[in-house]
This record gives structure tokens, C-alpha cells and sequence, in this order.
């Protein structure tokens, strides 16, 4: 009715409650909903001694879905290899905004969305969950110029029944989740131009006969960062389920924009939705803060509760880099390094550690381990005095489960990355090299320094001991400037000498000095072994381990981006 600007047909008030035992209460919540009992119970072969056996048992990929809008050019060309990395790194789930329609790279009925597929191919080889977003959008400028000027409703009927046509099958059996109709409580384009309340309902059904796989979702603005239509949400979603539309999931897009999140207002509108009876999301969060410790605590409390909520199935960034985010100050990681920021520091101590499980047990008190973790997918890892014998993955899902490993003391092939017995460097040999001290009947140590690098990417110097020094025990390095950009340090061999490599990393302003540690005792021989590369990821280790009868000496770390964790020595191995 054009003369009628606003209906109201009843309103209330209610109080809504400020709790001030908030965080521990969404704890509570987190542990009760985000964990379960896992039992690990351990045959040994009449060989194996428990003594000798330790066990570490470490969360790999969350069941929850922790992801990030990702930019489709930037996962598919070799020169963002390092945001490729940090994506995989940091999330498991991505969402590719390349398959709406305003972004063809074609022309009426010559479409071309090869950068979003190749994307989305991308991220489902690393076993990312995808979410494409989105298929139609009710808003004219979100249009293409010539649907916008459609002659009849007859041709637009067309030409959105060939639209959706073409998405589903570029895209079947690929996505996991979809957007048909975004923002359908703000934009009815579509409703308008066909006078059918229910058109958008009808996409919704015939995406789903043709491709069952994806849930098919609603999403929208201003339900739990401004729940200004949280109630409107609702009743549409409820009208969807009761006309027997197959809507799977509720997008809350969580555009958190200056001003302090509260968490009871959060809580009370999460409530509310979810009385829908189906998984919600958060799909965009943003929260803008320019004071970074600041943007790390209300990030902290917008995920917390969040997290804790038990309709919520996961949370997905609007972007982390401040190369790609609608404002810089909702950033995780700045500048052309990746720099990861105070609030992408907060994000990955709450996923990587406080929210995450790292179990570490020797058998000699007990064949058996019983402990509450978070729920997803999980590795196994047992060493016989160190030495790699077995990696087994399992899946904690539900409140409970009960895994049997047998050990024996016959090692199994690694996984990729993790070397054991006899180590293959990086070029495919056994042994990078072997060198033997002759003259000294007393033990003698010092330190031999290089040149520096130049300040440039990947610069490279070398140190070496000369024959009077000994030979090469270890091998470390100096970063100049007060610097951090380094990509590690190297023990190899380079034209039949034993040399100790330092490598600077992108963004170093003052270069990397290598320092060889030379060390003379008649009969002393070092053999250097090395093993890798591990798993890209944060937590990914690589292990280079002696043979029996060696010792360690020294341990050097590198790695093909600046980030690296380091290297660290036992009584048995180096591990990076």
C-alpha cells in the first residue's frame, strides 16, 4: 500500500538482563557442547616394552567450522602462495563471493565463472568446507545491467531458470553450503517483478532436487550485531519450513561496526532464531576497532559467545587480511607480509590452544588414556624412545569415543612430512653428509660467522668451518636491526663442503648472519640428516631422528615463509 510508510500492530517491552558471570557461563557452555570422552586403549606385542613408548595425541581440524571470505584470484596464482597458506592454516571452512551474479566475467548467456570454480576445486582438494555466496540477490545493483532491464516477466523467468541451471551444475557436488537468495528480508526485487511473495521460496526447492549435497541457506543483515529484524528473520524462516521449503540453515552475517558487542543482547537474540530448529552461522563478522587489543577483546567476546551458542555450527570471517575486508580496522593480518595483528593473535590462541587438545602420555603409567577434548578430526602419534612408529587419525563426533590402537615395534610408513630411520632431505638423498674431526684429543667448540645477508627476500649467506676449525656441529643465525623476517636456517652441503646457510624472509630490513658451530675431538664424525618439509599449518611438525648409537648435536629450521616456529633438539631428534 503506497500510503502506508509503516504498520505497527503491537509492541512490548522486555528487560534484557546483563549477566556479569557472562564468560564463565559461555565456558560452561562450550565445554559441555564442544567437547566429549575420548578413550584410547593400547595393545602392546610381546615386544614392546610400555616403558619405552610415548603417545601424543593432537586435535588436527575442529568438527566446528572456524572460516574466511577468501578472494578466488589469490587462491588459484602462485604469487599468493603465502595467503593460500595462511587460509589453509587458520580455517577450515571459505566462502567464495565469485559465483554471484553482478560478478560474470561473461556476457548474457555466455557466462563465466572459471575463477570462482577453479576456486572452489582449490579449497575442496584441501578438504575445506565451501560456501558459495550467492546465487540471486534482490537488490538492482546487485543485478546485471541486462536483467535489470528485462522486457517482460516471461524473459527475466528465462533467463533466472538458465542462471540457476548453469550455477547448479558448475558448482554440483562441490558446495557445501549455498546462498540462494540473499538478503531476502531487505531486497524483493524478484518478488516485485513477478507479484510472488513465495518466488524466492520455489529457487529453494529446485536447487535442491538438483543437487541435494549443499544446505541450502537464508542470510541476512542486522539479526545478532544489530537484531533489528531478528523477529522478521524468524517468522520467514518459519514460513520457508512450513511450506515445505527445503531451507537448511540461518546466515547471520554479524556486522559488529562501532560499537562494544554485548553479550546478553547476543544471547537473547541467538535464542531467538534459533527457535527456527536449524544451524545457524555467522557468515560475515567484522568487528571494526581501530585500537588493535581492543579488536582482539571484542573479537574474544563476539567469539566466545558465539562458539558457546548450541544452534551455532560455525563462524566465518568477512575477510582477515586488511588487503581484502570492506574497512582495515576489522583486520587479523596487515601489510604485504601477512603480519598477523593483536586480534589474529587473540583469534589463534582461542582456536589453536585455549579451544584445542594436545595430549601428551608415556604408557609406562598405564596402557590406556582417558581425557575430554574438543570434537573433530585427531592424530595419534606413537614413539618408541623417540623414534616414529605409528600415526593413527580418529574422529571424536559425538560426546564419546573409543579407540584401540595395537603397537608393535615395527615402525609403519610416516605421513607426509614426518621422516624417520633413514631421512630424505628435501632433494631426495639420505644423508646430506658426513664429516669426521681428527686432530684434537680434547673437545673444543667455537663459533664461525658469516657474512649477513643482503635485506632482500630469500638472500642467502653461508658459514663454514676450515679444516683447522673442525667441523660443523650446529648451525644458527643473527638477525640484524632488531628484525624477525627470516625464513630459517640450513645445514647442507654445497659443493662437497658442509655449510651452515642462513636465509632472510620477505620484509626484513636488516638481513640475516649465519653462525656455524665448529667443534674438534679426535674420532668425532657428524652425519647430517634431515627430513621434510611437514604439513603446511600452524602446529605441523617435521622430524629429522638419529640413528641408534648418535646424538644429537644440533638442530636448524627452515622453512619457505618467514613464520616458521623454529627448531628444537632431544635426546633423539631434531624437530622443526
Amino acid at each position: 500500500d503506497i500510503g502506508i510508510e509503516f504498520l505497527m500492530d503491537d509492541t512490548s517491552l522486555v528487560e534484557i538482563a546483563d549477566p556479569a558471570d557472562w564468560k564463565a557461563e559461555a565456558d560452561q557452555r562450550i565445554q559441555d557442547l564442544r567437547t566429549g570422552n575420548v578413550h584410547l586403549r593400547f595393545n602392546l606385542a610381546s615386544d614392546v616394552n610400555a616403558d619405552d613408548i610415548d603417545i601424543q595425541v593432537d586435535l588436527k581440524k575442529h568438527a566446528f567450522g572456524w572460516g574466511s571470505l577468501v578472494r578466488d584470484q589469490w587462491m588459484i596464482d602462485a604469487q599468493h602462495t603465502k595467503y593460500q597458506q595462511m587460509v589453509y592454516d587458520l580455517f577450515n571452512t571459505a566462502t567464495t563471493q565469485g559465483v554471484k551474479w553482478k560478478f560474470d566475467k561473461g556476457s548474457q548467456g555466455h557466462p563465466n565463472f572459471d575463477d570462482a570454480i577453479s576456486c572452489i576445486d582449490q579449497l575442496n582438494a584441501h578438504g575445506m568446507r565451501v560456501r558459495a555466496h550467492n546465487m540471486f540477490w534482490g537488490f538492482t545493483k546487485n543485478l546485471p545491467g541486462y536483467v535489470q532491464h528485462m522486457s517482460s516477466t516471461a524473459e527475466l523467468n528465462k533467463t533466472v531458470q538458465d542462471h540457476l541451471h548453469y550455477m547448479v551444475n558448475i558448482t554440483k557436488g562441490k558446495a557445501d553450503h549455498w546462498d540462494i537468495m540473499n538478503e531476502l528480508i531487505h531486497g524483493q526485487w524478484f518478488e516485485e517483478q513477478f507479484h510472488d511473495a513465495t518466488f524466492s521460496e520455489g529457487l529453494y526447492s529446485q536447487v535442491h532436487e538438483l543437487d541435494p549435497k549443499p544446505l541450502l541457506m537464508l542470510n541476512d543483515f542486522s539479526v545478532v550485531a544489530r537484531p533489528e529484524i531478528a523477529d522478521a528473520y524468524l517468522q520467514q524462516a518459519q514460513r520457508f519450513l512450513s511450506h515445505g521449503i527445503p531451507l537448511q540453515g540461518l546466515g547471520l552475517q554479524g556486522h559488529f561496526h562501532e560499537h562494544t558487542p554485548d553479550p546478553g543482547l547476543m544471547m537473547t537474540y541467538l535464542d531467538l532464531v534459533a527457535e527456527a530448529g536449524l544451524p545457524l552461522w555467522v557468515t560475515e563478522l567484522d568487528v571494526w576497532q581501530t585500537d588493535l587489543a581492543l579488536r582482539a577483546d571484542n573479537y574474544e567476546t563476539v567469539l566466545r559467545v558465539l562458539f558457546s551458542h548450541p544452534a551455532m555450527e560455525g563462524i566465518v570471517f568477512w575477510g582477515f587480511w586488511d588487503q581484502h575486508v570492506v574497512d582495515k580496522r576489522s583486520s587479523l593480518v596487515d601489510g604485504a607480509d601477512l603480519t598477523i595483528n593483536q586480534a589474529g593473535q587473540r583469534f589463534i590462541h582461542l582456536i589453536k590452544e585455549e579451544w584445542s587438545t594436545h595430549v601428551n602420555q608415556s604408557l609406562s603409567s598405564g596402557t590406556h588414556m582417558d581425557f575430554r577434548g574438543y570434537k573433530g578430526d585427531y592424530e595419534v602419534t606413537v614413539r618408541k624412545n623417540g623414534a616414529l612408529l605409528k600415526v593413527m587419525p580418529f574422529s571424536l563426533t559425538g560426546n564419546s569415543t573409543m579407540v584401540h590402537l595395537h603397537i608393535d615395534s615395527k615402525a609403519e610408513i610416516a605421513p607426509p612430512g614426518v621422516s624417520q630411520g633413514s631421512q630424505r632431505d628435501v632433494n631426495g638423498d639420505y644423508v646430506m653428509g658426513t664429516s669426521t674431526s681428527t686432530d684434537s684429543g680434547t673437545l673444543s667448540c667455537h663459533n664461525q660467522y658469516g657474512h649477513q645477508t643482503l635485506v632482500a627476500d630469500e638472500a642467502e649467506a653461508d658459514a663454514t668451518c676450515r679444516t683447522s676449525d673442525g667441523i660443523i656441529t650446529g648451525c644458527t643465525s643473527i638477525l640484524k636491526n632488531h628484525d624477525w623476517h627470516r625464513e630459517g636456517n640450513q645445514l647442507l652441503t654445497d659443493k662437497g663442503q658442509v655449510v651452515c646457510r642462513a636465509v632472510a624472509g620477505v620484509g626484513t630490513t636488516g638481513g640475516n648472519q649465519p653462525i656455524a658451530r665448529c667443534c674438534k675431538l679426535s674420532g668425532l664424525t657428524c652425519t647430517y640428516r634431515a627430513a621434510g618439509p611437514s604439513q603446511p599449518g600452524h602446529g605441523q611438525t617435521v622430524e629429522a631422528v638419529c640413528l641408534p648409537g648418535e646424538t644429537p648435536l644440533g638442530c636448524a629450521a627452515w622453512g619457505e615463509h618467514n613464520n616458521g616456529g623454529g627448531g628444537m633438539s632431544s635426546h633423539t631428534s631434531c624437530t622443526a
